[in-house]
């Protein structure tokens, strides 16, 4: 089974949404991660699989790239957009099945989490890399607003927990917006520089505990990625560095 995964990635200047895929594979068809310190997710889409898989979905994820939408110079043959250069790498801690005399270490898939077996020897947490889309915010609101929030459909299990997530928190941040919640402020970063943003105005009691309640019920995975990408922008696993992917 494919799913969608993704988180909201914070750094020092801004923050971005980055979006990626994961389908099973036998173990025999994916390369050993060769003992690096952050090796290739065996089981993440590659950028041909994961458009395709969105595409299944009805979701074009060239139309929710800003940049792709005043510009043909960067159009494949066929009229097929070139995303090379919004494909990207990005950290995430999973648990891992440790290595053993019959198989290589591999990271837990998200759907196999709630099985697996208490007789089978504990789970590691390792850093591993995977690759997808990185979505500034307004082209993030887009894309989450697309997502079938709350269906309980078959047809629509392909969107994992973390998005889920994050969907129902951009539908509150919009709320917010309309009730003109958002005061202008300042912060400072850790660098020393001095930044102005945009803080939300919790000051009901209804928005303190849905607040409260986003906290509480936030999915671990969305804690789980590194605060930047952990690679260099169009770079894929097995790539040279600045060596786009699929380009």
């Amino acid at each position: 089974m494919a799913i969608l995964q993704g988180s909201w990635i914070t750094n020092e200047t801004s923050g971005y949404l980055f979006i990626w895929g994961e389908m099973w594979r036998t173990m025999a068809s994916v390369e050993s991660p060769g003992g690096k310190e952050s090796s290739c997710h065996p089981f993440a889409m590659t950028q041909d699989e994961f458009t395709a898989f969105l595409g299944s979905h009805r979701i074009s994820i060239d139309k929710f790239l800003e940049s792709n939408r005043t510009t043909n110079s960067e159009t494949r043959k066929g009229g097929i957009p070139n995303l090379a250069h919004r494909w990207q790498r990005q950290g995430v801690t999973l648990p891992t099945q440790p290595s053993s005399a019959e198989v290589r270490e591999y990271p837990i898939l998200s759907t196999q989490l709630p099985w697996v077996s208490t007789e089978t020897p504990p789970l590691e947490l390792k850093l591993w890399t995977v690759e997808g889309f990185r979505l500034n915010p307004s082209e993030a609101i887009q894309f989450l607003q697309a997502l079938p929030l709350g269906s309980f459909k078959e047809t629509d299990s392909y969107v994992g927990g973390d998005l889920r997530f994050w969907s129902q928190v951009c539908r509150w941040s919009l709320d917010l917006l309309t009730r003109g919640k958002f005061l202008p402020g300042v912060y400072r970063q850790p660098n020393g520089n001095v930044v102005s943003c945009w803080q939300p105005l919790i000051d009901s009691a209804i928005d303190q505990a849905r607040l409260a309640k986003f906290i509480q019920v936030m999915p671990v995975s969305c804690r789980a990625y590194e605060g930047v990408g952990c690679g260099v922008w169009g770079g894929g696993c097995g790539e040279e560095e600045g060596k786009g992917a699929g380009g």
